[in-house]
């Protein structure tokens, strides 16, 4: 994914290697042994979609790295203020505005308070105050304008404790205040949010983090945390002796799961900073204590890259958003393949497609620096349209190639790829009115044919 991940690899293989059987001395949750895992000192970066995800995904790396003696920078894209449901008294009114800010300040405290509980300097704590619940919105179709109304009432940021109060709530701008910070930050190693997170805060943050990072030029270490997926971790709960295994749906992916262990001061005080977070405890207690464990699970990301040929994208077991997901609307795998004339795009599905699901496709191309194309398509009846989501939008609607069988294949608009670096590629499937999957969006790395 990142120029430098390669030598990386080799040397966290080695550390597996010297440190053979090391995983089974404690039984896990998932059977699979995991390879040995090291951040690269001495400046890390972690991204957190929301107050408390430093904590859960990521906060014995934060506590070893600090005891360690290295910088360390946390950046929270939004502070949690669109979780009306924790706000709202029972049978009331819904939330106003300025309840739901005070609630955002209030998880912005509980913040502050968890990430000095594992040794980060507060002038490392950066809050962005984009808006909770909305970030995929940012991403998907609100990049350029017009700024997205948040569920805390706002367009842009309200805060003036935040990295840029008055921010409007656009996806450039996020994209951009995050690219200023890598610049700032020189992090040596990164951790982010996973693609495969099935949380749309969590998938979004992660994908402008990828973006951000290729943009500024970063060349280091970067790795992903899991926090939302079904049957991760295996067991809830409090499990402090219980090693964390990997996520079993994304087993056969291509991201390369790692361990990194813990020590014993680093995981207490990861329970120390997660006890500050008494608002998603009342919320969401098991889920978050069964991450303080001796070891914390990364991800490595497959590194994709398409000149003249095909590459596979493969999704993890089907998680469906709603229960009742049928097979027709369950995506395998996205393959990208670009001949000497142009390039399609194949969704490949559990079952034959249906007219009656509605498969999406969207596209974006860019480089080191200047703009972002983007491609948004939709088959709906066997038919494809195209519909503008920035003002970047590429004026071409592609072709549908084929329709039948367990595939689609869409041909792209030959402008998309035009002077194009790396793209990011997703996908989603609708039942009537309801989302019934969603493809990770994948980086790939445009090579000159």
């Amino acid at each position: 994914m990142i120029r430098g991940i390669a030598k990386r690899v080799v040397c966290l293989l080695l550390a597996a290697l010297l440190a053979a059987g090391v995983s089974g001395c404690i039984g896990t949750d998932n059977t699979v042994s995991l390879p040995a895992a090291d951040l690269a000192g001495p400046r890390l970066l972690v991204i957190a979609p929301h107050p408390d995800d430093e904590t859960v995904g990521t906060g014995g790396a934060i506590a070893l790295a600090r005891q360690r003696g290295w910088d360390v920078t946390v950046v929270f894209v939004t502070s949690g203020d669109g979780f009306w449901q924790a706000v709202r008294r029972r049978g009331g009114p819904m939330p106003s505005p300025a309840q739901m800010q005070a609630y955002g300040a209030s998880r912005v405290a509980e913040a502050r308070r968890a990430t000095a509980a594992l040794g980060v300097p507060q002038r490392n704590v950066i809050f962005l105050g984009f808006p909770d619940g909305s970030t995929h919105f940012l991403w998907g179709t609100n990049w350029d304008g017009p700024a997205l109304l948040g569920r805390n009432g706002a367009r842009k940021v309200p805060y003036s404790f935040a990295f840029r109060p008055g921010a409007p709530y656009i996806g450039a701008e996020l994209e951009g205040e995050l690219e200023q910070i890598v610049k700032r930050a020189r992090p040596t190693t990164v951790l982010l949010p996973d693609a495969a997170d099935v949380h749309r805060d969590h998938w979004a943050a992660g994908a402008f983090t990828q973006m951000a990072l290729v943009r500024s030029g970063y060349s280091g270490l970067a790795l992903t945390y899991l926090v939302h997926r079904a049957g991760f971790p295996a067991r809830r709960g409090s499990q402090p002796g219980q090693l964390l295994g990997a996520p079993s749906a994304l087993l056969r992916t291509g991201t390369h799961w790692l361990s990194l262990p813990v020590s014993d001061s680093a995981r207490q005080a990861q329970a120390a900073a997660l006890a500050d977070y008494a608002s998603q405890l009342r919320s969401d207690g098991p889920l978050l204590r069964s991450f303080v464990r001796p070891n914390e699970v990364l991800g490595m990301g497959p590194s994709a890259f398409v000149g003249t040929g095909t590459v596979a994208l493969l999704e993890g077991s089907h998680d469906p958003v709603f229960r009742g997901g049928q097979p027709s609307a369950t995506l395998r795998a996205i393959d990208l393949s670009r001949g000497d004339a142009s390039a399609t795009v194949t969704l490949q599905l559990a079952a034959p497609v249906k007219p009656s699901v509605a498969y999406a496709l969207h596209v974006r191309t860019f480089g080191p620096g200047g703009r972002v194309r983007f491609y948004d398509a939709l088959v709906s009846g066997g038919r494809l349209s195209a519909t503008r989501t920035s003002k970047e939008s590429v004026a071409g609607k592609g072709d549908l190639l084929a329709f039948g069988g367990d595939s689609l294949r869409v041909k792209l608009p030959s402008e998309l790829l035009g002077g194009a670096q790396w793209l990011f590629v997703g996908a989603d499937t609708y039942s009537g009115l309801l989302t019934a999957d969603h493809a990770a969006w994948r980086l790939v790395r445009v090579l000159p044919r």
